[in-house]
């Protein structure tokens, strides 16, 4: 009985290590706080769209927006106060409609996604 009960301890103290390691990389991991997405002037071949984004906990990530009924993709990095703008560039002679733009943040620790409208005109 004793020995069940040691064993016992044993397992409930391990999975209580396992809680606390996970709890630690979560705690790192970047939630976006804000997205905003302007339409900048039009250029002459593109419509530019900045995708401006906030995440906690301030530190580098890379910063990804991905447009995929269009196939494009854009990356940059972001600042350690837990910013980042990246442009996406639309071409002029992309037919018009609303699309999907897929938006996410991720460093070693984890990654997290936000998905906005942008309307082609």
């Amino acid at each position: 009985m004793k020995k069940t009960f040691f064993a016992a301890r044993i397992v409930v103290v391990a999975l209580l290590v396992l809680i606390a390691i996970a709890s630690i990389a979560l705690a790192r991991m970047p939630t976006i706080t804000n997205v905003i997405v302007d339409k900048q002037q039009q250029q002459r071949y593109d419509t530019d769209y900045l995708v401006h984004v906030s995440y906690d906990p301030d530190s580098d990530a890379r910063l990804t927006a991905w447009i995929p009924e269009l196939d494009i993709i854009t990356m940059a990095g972001t600042d350690d106060a837990g910013h980042g703008i990246v442009t996406v560039y639309v071409p002029n002679d992309t037919p018009p409609g609303d699309y999907l733009v897929r938006i996410s943040v991720s460093n070693d620790d984890g990654r997290d996604v936000v998905y906005r409208h942008i309307t082609v005109p």
